[in-house]
């Protein structure tokens, strides 16, 4: 998950860029989750994307400040 986060959101601002991407991506669900399961299925993984996502919703939460 850290090479998603890293490679589509950006290494330092990935928590600032998590709501916009989400919103470029259409910012229905559903758009944003395919991109995710696409993303790893890319990658060879078999991932639940909305567990994807809330675990970086809940790293935004758990790991305030600039470099998280």
């Amino acid at each position: 998950m850290a090479r998603f986060v890293e490679e589509k959101l950006g290494r330092l601002d990935w928590a600032y860029n998590w709501p916009l991407w989400k919103i470029k991506q259409g910012n229905d669900k559903n758009s944003y989750l395919n991109v995710i399961r696409t993303w790893f299925h890319q990658a060879g993984e078999d991932v639940n994307p909305e567990d994807i996502a809330d675990h970086i919703e809940q790293m935004i939460v758990e790991r305030p400040g600039r470099w998280r």
